[in-house]
């Protein structure tokens, strides 16, 4: 049947209109005969019926239609009246014409009240520039516009907003501005939060270096570090800061005290020795995260004083070893080789605790010979060998005998008198007692592994609070820009995209502080030992220089102590890095084997390799390379025997013989 319902835009007057067109119809046609036969009349009978039905499909689609046209009203209704972002359609000069609920409700006003209003009434004053500047290009070019800037509440103070600006025609035919507002208020408190802990993270970084640097002065290191702090607080125009260390005050300009401090102490060896203190000129309260910075400074200048105690413990002990030097004189022998018998100098004879005359001297190559400690006698007869034989320097250090019954440390220095056929007739030389000299560099060394050690300890220090605070920082941030990605709508392509590239830099911050907790302390040496953590090393190095490493790790399953474990890792990880670095080696091989009571370890390259006598020689002169003296001080606090074999164009091998039973304890 056809609804009599009347939906909007349907005319009262429907019947008469359509009276007076069929009127209209049927007078242009020619007259009806006013008797139809019955034929005629059945016919159009049934065609006033088919037509009956037709307008009643008609009428029941149109129906249909108004029924989803009440549908989609209520469906634009909850897209555009209930979007999560405001829009607004603004006339050229700016006058809000149209605007949405949700619009009214972020500047807390009536819809009503915004109307006929120029949007500027809500736009921050300071950044109503942006607005103009961008309002105008927009009708200038036609081309959309994105921007942000800063709004206005009523009486709920001011909130970011993301803006998305495009051009129209209105219904009368001018140019209107649509507008899309979107609240980035969280987005913004997330990323000042995040810049403000990277300025934090930069900040501790240059202050490190700063402090590292070996050309600058203690003191020069605290005046520029002190002018550094201020600058990574949120406030850095009304910060100030002081340091005060060993008697001495650094502080900037605007330093005073004032009701808004913070400090904290620098210890030297548990002992305090100074306070880093920062304050605000004006009324600012200070964050958690900065008072946790301050104590991080506080932290490193402690590691400097510290260092700087080292040092200068350590210059006195070469002054004490270089006066020690320069008083002793020199003992002189001389070696008949066709006799076997030794002339040794009165000096000679002192330094080891003889007199000339003295008949338990003998003075015979022999004589001399089993007097050297039994561990050196091969050491020091190949070196005489090599000299006779070959020309090589004779320069060897070893232990005699002293009359005493101690074995103290001598410094060898020998040439060989050949006669007219080439064939060595007599040997001169002298020997210095340098058993001050390696009682200075046993403890240097000493030194040098605390150094290490604690190295080891700041470096999971920091690894830890990367990876406990930074870490997790940066996972709160990830979801929360998650959940805001999740919450926009469709029709928001663009700032999805943002988010979306914010989500990916989170991830690759998040993946360069992983790679940076792994270098600085492999979590698998501590979990899973030392063979696992070689070889996700091993693993990690092939993928980032693409140089194939041949390993069999089988043989590291020994049951070392941790320090000794992570002094092997870090041999392992230097070897690889200086392989990299100047090698321009096209494969490795490692080879880990057994032998008896100790690991044997060898590290080979198809690089470039270098001339191993320069090294020796610089190494002599104190200007060695630091990764390979680096390793030769772990080796040693291992008890382990380092080897370097190498030449130009030849690749260079590296060989270590490790204790594996208990000998070589770390210190």
């Amino acid at each position: 049947m056809i609804n009599e319902k009347i939906y909007p835009g349907q005319k009262t007057d429907l019947r008469s209109r359509a009276e007076r067109a069929c009127r209209e119809k049927f007078a242009q046609r020619p007259a009806i005969p006013e008797t139809l036969t019955p034929e005629v009349a059945r016919k159009m009978i049934h065609e006033l019926k088919v037509y009956q039905e037709e307008l009643e499909i008609q009428n029941e689609e149109l129906r249909q239609a108004y029924e989803e046209l009440d549908i989609l009203r209520a469906r634009y209704f909850d897209l555009y009246e209930l979007a999560p972002a405001g829009y607004f359609t603004l006339s050229e000069k700016g006058m809000v014409l149209e605007a949405n609920l949700t619009a009214a409700t972020q500047l807390g006003l009536a819809r009503s009240d915004l109307i006929h209003q120029p949007i500027t009434r809500w736009i921050f004053n300071e950044d109503q520039p942006i607005y103009y500047r961008h309002h105008k290009l927009l009708f200038e070019t036609g081309k959309g516009r994105s921007f942000e800037l800063r709004m206005v509440k009523t009486n709920a103070g001011e909130f970011w907003a993301h803006i998305e600006a495009m051009l129209s025609e209105h219904t009368d035919g001018a140019s209107v501005c649509h507008v899309i507002i979107s609240d980035i208020s969280d987005t913004k408190r997330i990323e000042s939060r995040l810049n403000e802990r990277v300025k934090e993270l930069r900040g501790l970084y240059d202050i490190s270096t700063l402090l590292g640097n070996p050309a600058l002065s203690f003191d020069e290191k605290l005046i520029q570090t002190v002018r550094l702090i201020p600058t990574t607080f949120q406030l850095p125009e009304i910060a100030a800061a002081r340091i005060e260390t060993a008697g001495k005050t650094y502080q900037t300009p605007l330093f005073k005290e004032t009701q808004w401090m913070t400090a904290c102490d620098i210890h030297a060896f548990g002992k305090p020795v100074g306070r880093v203190t920062l304050c605000y000129i004006k009324k600012q309260a200070f964050l958690p995260e900065e008072k946790r910075f301050i104590r991080a400074i506080a932290e490193r200048i402690s590691h400097a004083v510290e260092n700087k105690q080292l040092m200068a413990s350590l210059r006195k002990s070469e002054d004490r070893f270089r006066q020690a030097v320069n008083a002793t004189k020199d003992g002189i022998w001389e070696w008949d080789i066709q006799t076997g018998l030794e002339y040794f100098s009165p000096r000679w004879c002192k330094i080891v605790g003889y007199s000339a005359d003295d008949p338990e001297l003998v003075h015979t190559y022999e004589g001399w010979a089993s007097r050297i400690h039994p561990d050196d006698v091969a050491r020091v007869r190949a070196a005489l060998q090599n000299h006779l034989e070959q020309g090589t320097p004779y320069d060897v250090e070893y232990r005699h005998l002293h009359k005493s019954g101690e074995y103290r440390w001598q410094n060898s220095i020998g040439q060989a008198i050949f006669d007219e056929k080439g064939t060595p007739c007599r040997m001169v030389g002298c020997i210095r007692d340098i058993t001050a000299r390696k009682l200075a560099e046993e403890k240097l060394h000493f030194l040098s592994t605390q150094l290490l050690v604690s190295k080891e300890k700041e470096q999971h220090r920091i690894a830890m609070e990367l990876h406990d605070q930074t870490g997790q920082d940066l996972m709160v941030l990830k979801l929360r820009l998650e959940a805001i990605k999740n919450r926009m709508r469709k029709d928001q392509p663009k700032l999805k995209r943002e988010v979306e590239e914010t989500l990916v830099f989170v991830d690759e911050i998040v993946e360069d502080i992983r790679r940076l907790v792994y270098g600085l302390s492999p979590d698998q040496l501590q979990s899973l030992g030392l063979s696992a953590a070689v070889s996700a090393m091993i693993r990690n190095y092939s993928q980032k220089t693409g140089i194939p490493v041949d390993l069999d790790v089988t043989a590291l399953n020994v049951a070392f102590a941790p320090e000794k474990e992570i002094v092997l890792y870090r041999i392992f990880q230097e070897a690889l890095t200086n392989i990299y670095k100047h090698a321009h080696a096209r494969k490795i091989r490692i080879d880990i084997y057994r032998q008896k009571d100790a690991l044997f370890l060898k590290i080979k390259d198809d690089g470039t390799g270098f001339n191993l006598g320069s090294y020796q020689k610089s190494t002599a002169g104190g200007e060695r390379g630091m990764g390979l003296a680096a390793m030769e001080l772990r080796a040693r606090m291992i008890a382990a025997d380092l080897k370097i074999v190498s030449g130009p164009g030849e690749g260079t091998e590296i060989s270590l013989l490790v204790p594996i039973n208990g000998k070589g304890a770390v210190s």
